[in-house]
């Protein structure tokens, strides 16, 4: 039987465990927002062939530095051509990202048939952050801005300008608007972390609309 992750070590483990048990060895993967590429090397131990996205360009050179295959770009503009890949990881990149234009690059990327498997920051995360850093003013700060950038996205459809809107929380609502006007669907929502009736994180399945 499996048991039902709590703390913060036990939901790492479980996202990551989630997102690479997705990988089939005839996949081609893209990884968006993979930082130093830890998650391209094990989901390449898979057999899968798998690229990295990400925009800070000494975090691409420490991947390539490790024999790593991961090029410099964005979420919004991925440096790859249209039908790349059958498959996109996202690990908890989403919340840093433009998820209108991501999600439209995945579409872009994808083939017929292809999926998405994603994590990402819910609407209890906030609260969850500051539980384990509410000692630390920086952590209040960073939680109001998330709480005030998500509650802007979600009336105006847009972040807020500068470091204020550089993250925000989703809910499996918003995002599955957001897919259905890239032509994506949600096939699978999972959540984990719950603080106050709020998922601290989302775990979904995507795939291409009418495929």
């Amino acid at each position: 039987m499996s048991t039902v992750p709590h703390s913060d070590d036990e939901i790492h483990q479980a996202s990551i465990d989630w997102l690479s048990g997705e990988v089939r060895p005839d996949d081609d993967v893209v990884d968006i927002g993979c930082g130093t590429g830890w998650m391209v090397r094990r989901l390449a131990a898979t057999g899968a062939t798998v690229i990295g996205v990400e925009p800070s360009e000494s975090l691409v050179a420490a991947a390539r530095a490790n024999g790593l295959d991961v090029r410099l770009g964005s979420a919004e503009a991925v440096p790859l051509p249209a039908g790349c890949c059958s498959m996109i990881v996202c690990g908890v990149a989403l919340p840093y990202m433009d998820p209108i234009r991501a999600t439209r690059e995945w579409s872009r990327l994808l083939r017929p048939g292809g999926r998405v498997v994603l994590t990402t920051h819910g609407l209890g995360y906030p609260m969850r952050h500051l539980r384990s850093h509410g000692r630390d003013l920086r952590a209040w700060v960073y939680a109001a801005r998330m709480v005030l950038n998500t509650a802007v996205f979600a009336v105006l459809g847009r972040r807020l300008p500068g470091s204020v809107g550089d993250t925000l929380c989703h809910t499996t609502r918003m995002l599955s608007r957001l897919y259905q006007a890239a032509g994506l669907e949600l096939v699978s929502a999972r959540e984990w972390g719950a603080i106050l009736g709020q998922p601290s994180f989302l775990a979904h399945r995507v795939r291409r609309s009418g495929d």
